[in-house]
Formats: C-alpha cells, sequence, structure tokens
C-alpha cells in the first residue's frame, strides 16, 4: 500500500473526474436560469428592447416608431354616396392594394443597426428582437 502523501494526487484526480459531469449539469442549469430570468424581466417595451439588444451586442442600437404611410383610399361608388371602401392606393404605387380595415397600419416600428453588427450579426439580432417584441408589432431593421 501507498503512503497517503502518494495516494493524494490520485483520489483527487480520482473525485474531480467523477463529479466532472455534476459541474457541467450545474454550469449548464445556472446559464439557464440565468436565460430564463432575463426573458422574464424584459418585455416589448422600447426601453427593454433596446437595453437587451445592447447588452447582447453593444452600444449603438436606436428604435423609431416607424412614420404611418399616407394612404388614399379608393371607393366603389362616387364618395358621395354610399362610400363603400374596397382597397387602399399607395402612392408610390399605381395598382390599388386591397387591405384589411380591421388592422392597424401604425403600429411598426424601426430598428437602426449599427453598420458592423448588420453586416455581420443581422441574422441573430433579428431573432433576438423577434423573441422580445410584442406579438403585435412589426418591425424593420436599417444600418447605420
Amino acid at each position: 500500500m501507498l503512503p497517503y502523501v502518494l495516494r493524494k494526487p490520485v483520489l483527487i484526480a480520482l473525485i474531480e473526474t467523477a463529479i466532472s459531469p455534476l459541474m457541467k449539469l450545474r454550469d449548464n442549469f445556472f446559464e439557464h436560469r440565468d436565460k430564463v430570468e432575463t426573458k422574464l424581466t424584459h418585455n416589448g417595451q422600447v426601453c427593454h428592447l433596446r437595453g437587451i439588444l445592447e447588452q447582447s451586442f453593444g452600444k449603438g442600437f436606436i428604435i423609431k416608431d416607424k412614420q404611418p404611410t399616407i394612404i388614399r383610399p379608393v371607393y366603389a361608388y362616387r364618395e358621395q354616396d354610399n362610400q363603400c371602401l374596397i382597397t387602399y392606393q399607395e402612392p408610390s404605387v399605381d395598382i390599388p392594394v386591397t387591405v384589411d380595415a380591421n388592422v392597424n397600419q401604425d403600429d411598426t416600428f424601426i430598428v437602426l443597426v449599427p453598420a458592423k453588427i448588420y453586416e455581420s450579426k443581422l441574422q441573430e439580432v433579428l431573432e433576438l428582437i423577434n423573441q422580445y417584441k410584442l406579438p403585435s408589432k412589426s418591425f424593420q431593421c436599417i444600418s447605420l
């Protein structure tokens, strides 16, 4: 039998090998817990969305409300008569586009992304915005 001084490094290595899967599982648990806490504390508000983008990718993100497009209604009859609204005509398009009258067109926003991030990590930015934005909102990303 070996003396304790010679057995000690072998025993420590054996114990470390035995508990390494538990340490990895513990690290994965804490990482997942932090992601869940972040998801619960952040919501679709602009300040929180910009904060999570800056936390993940760095400073420089700007979030603006999109200006509503002025569209002219197209009527099936003369405007003085029944006013049966059937489509909307966008100013830049010659063909009328049918639009659901109940859908709010003013609920979109624009995310101005720094140029370096836009070129290299745009897909990650889009996924992060989709994860945290409100389901009823739509957005557009533009490079700074």
